[in-house]
């Protein structure tokens, strides 16, 4: 028995290894979904992974309210949170900024601010703190929050 031919320039030709053409189908959207998928990844990665001079330069230079998130890598509550704070800076992305504030790397930053409890929100105005909420919650209960400081 020979060994079946590989193709890389055109998935079509998967239909020649063996596998039927609605398996091949299912697989070239999956990978595309993956594609789709990996590149919004690699878009919210960068968008949220700016360099500043200062933390104060980035509250005080941003046009929308900050939405400061302190957390600590080995925190659980702090890791629930983060697909929160993803959908919550989609779905308000012109009325607020979400930052993310690693308390261990800056600790200086989360003194400043009496950041005594993980996970913590600050919601900054201006360059000023307006709003503390600490812990995890529901989207929909930031959300409401949110709402109302924004």
């Amino acid at each position: 028995m020979s060994k079946p031919e590989i193709y890389t320039e055109n998935f079509a030709h998967l239909t020649k290894l063996g596998l039927n053409v609605r398996f091949t189908n299912t697989l070239l959207a999956s990978i595309f979904s993956l594609q789709l998928l990996l590149a919004n990844l690699i878009s919210i990665t960068m968008a949220l992974k700016k360099q500043f001079s200062s933390f104060e330069e980035m509250l005080s230079t941003s046009t929308v309210p900050v939405l400061v998130d302190f957390y600590a890598t080995w925190c659980g509550p702090c890791q629930m949170m983060s697909p929160i704070l993803e959908q919550v800076g989609t779905q308000m992305r012109n009325r607020l900024q979400v930052v993310k504030i690693d308390t261990d790397k800056y600790p200086g930053i989360a003194s400043k601010y009496g950041i005594q409890s993980l996970p913590t929100l600050v919601l900054f105005k201006k360059g000023q703190p307006v709003e503390k909420i600490e812990g995890a919650m529901q989207a929909s209960q930031l959300m409401q929050q949110l709402n109302l400081l924004v």
